[in-house]
């Protein structure tokens, strides 16, 4: 009894004793440990055995999309209310693992915090809506990882103070993806610009309806 799987050929053995997979796996990164030993059993058994691999397989499928979500350099887009009068979002940069200086066990993003005024590595709110949100690949060269790296050094060390038309959350991440300081929300949102007075930062005009700082 077999069946095809995308890269090979999916097998149990004449005695039935194990369910065998071709080298060619789909998912190269698959954890062994999750396969199943099939013994021998009836035809019935084994159908219902390999359902039961099949979700399992779903489940390793899941861990692994989990954890390739974000990738160094990733801006990361958290939607929320300000004023609970329009949208304004917030952005920060995924450097997951990497290790930086002053940079804590658990923190995974780098980002201009408004509640701190300045740039600071974080941990990603995982209840917070979020998103990777890479939205200008299309038309700016992407750094490499040594120049994304680079670039969040010289941030973290020389982080200016905000201002909501050259120096935000969203200029932070743009540059630091692509070497470009861009704020797409403020230079379109002509409400946003109303609101906001250069001098001053979000939190000093209107006090956000979200848990979280603006940037």
């Amino acid at each position: 009894m077999c069946f095809f799987a995308p890269t090979g050929f999916v097998s149990l053995t004449e005695e039935g004793e194990r369910l065998q997979l071709g080298s060619h796996f789909l998912f190269p990164n698959y954890n062994p440990d999750l396969l199943l030993n099939i013994v021998k059993v009836p035809t019935a058994g084994k159908m219902r055995n390999l359902v039961v691999f099949v979700v399992i397989l779903q489940l390793s499928i899941t861990i692994i999309d989990t954890k390739d979500e974000f990738k160094f350099g990733d801006i990361i887009a958290f939607p929320s209310k300000l004023c609970n009068c329009f949208t304004y979002t917030h952005y920060a940069v995924w450097v997951g693992d990497e290790y930086f200086e002053g940079k804590k066990p658990g923190q995974n993003i780098f980002e201009y915090n408004g509640r701190v005024a300045g740039c600071v590595f974080n941990k990603l709110p995982t209840a917070k809506e979020h998103k990777k949100d890479n939205y200008l690949d299309d038309y700016f060269v992407v750094g490499t990882y040594k120049e994304i790296r680079i670039r969040i050094l010289q941030q973290q060390h020389t982080c200016k103070t905000y201002n909501p038309f050259a120096n935000n959350c969203e200029h932070l991440a743009t540059y630091i993806r692509y070497g470009e300081k861009i704020s797409l929300q403020v230079s379109l949102d002509p409400e946003l610009q109303k609101m906001l007075d250069s001098k001053k930062s979000c939190e000093a005009l209107c006090k956000a309806s979200s848990s979280r700082g603006p940037g």
